[in-house]
């Protein structure tokens, strides 16, 4: 479709439909993307959770030296909604201490895993596992001389402090949270879509009203002017004080010349004709 073919009013709707479409599709990936971000940061606080709470249940079995309840612990945890593959993972300090497993507690196997433990930092990655989005999670223990409230260097004796003991290794469902986003999107687009609907019409009946009709009504008349036999005595109704009516009026004051001007030059004509007869 060639704009320049087009009438401005239709023109200067299909401009701002399209600027509104490119805008409304800026804001929508802009949502989903911070949605996103968001619940991948809830993701990320929730397996911090289920860490401290880990340690703090492994805390509690070495000192109740109940370490069937640690591996009870790990199975009820792991059967919550959203949560896999909850594995605590030994430290070299901690097998050298303690050896090699315990119930619940199996060694790393994962390059993410191994990662954490071997410096001691934090790790999320994003992946798919048995084809579905997960969020991998690996959060260190490390050996400090206050954590929740006790002592890790009094179980931990050989270990020097800041050293990795283990880690908490976990698989967050993200099969929901990507559901969440994708009918919030959808939500957001119906939304957007109903606005933008609206929006578009009132944008249509004001353009028409305020540029289309008047322009329309002033080339009538102008197209009425021209076709008509040189009557100077037509004038264009001025009934607005924008844009179109300022350019009626400006015609108007145009053809007041334009009249004044042919008359005098008529009138001089006529003289010169009377003259000219007075000397033949």
């Amino acid at each position: 479709m060639n704009l320049n073919m087009q009438k401005i009013w239709v023109r200067l709707v299909i401009v701002i439909a399209s600027l509104m479409a490119l805008g409304s599709a800026g804001v929508l990936w802009w949502v989903a993307r911070e949605q996103q971000h968001t619940a991948i940061e809830q993701a990320e606080e929730f397996a911090q959770s289920v860490h401290q709470m880990t340690m703090a249940q492994l805390m509690f079995a070495k000192a109740t030296r109940n370490y069937k309840r640690q591996g009870y612990y790990l199975e009820q945890v792991e059967q919550s909604r959203g949560l896999r593959h909850l594995k605590v993972l030994r430290g070299a300090a901690t097998v050298q201490q303690f050896g090699e497993r315990e119930q619940g507690v199996i060694p790393a196997d994962d390059p993410l895993e191994k990662a954490v433990l071997a410096d001691g930092k934090a790790r999320y990655e994003i992946r798919e596992e048995e084809g579905q989005p997960v969020l991998k999670a690996v959060l260190p223990a490390i050996a400090e001389k206050r954590y929740l409230g006790k002592e890790c260097l009094e179980c931990h004796d050989e270990a020097k402090e800041g050293e990795v003991l283990g880690a908490v290794s976990m698989s967050i469902q993200l099969d929901r949270v990507n559901q969440h986003v994708r009918t919030s999107v959808m939500t957001t687009i119906g939304f957007s879509l109903a606005l933008g609907l609206v929006m578009l019409v009132c944008i249509y009946y004001f353009i028409r009203n305020s540029l289309a009709i008047p322009l329309g009504s002033m080339t009538r008349n102008l197209q009425e002017i021209a076709s008509g036999e040189g009557d100077l005595t037509r004038r264009l109704r001025v009934r607005r004080q924008d844009e179109v009516g300022l350019a009626s009026a400006a015609f108007n004051q145009m053809m007041d010349k334009l009249q004044s001007l042919i008359g005098k030059v008529t009138s001089s004509a006529e003289q010169v004709s009377l003259a000219a007869r007075e000397v033949e």
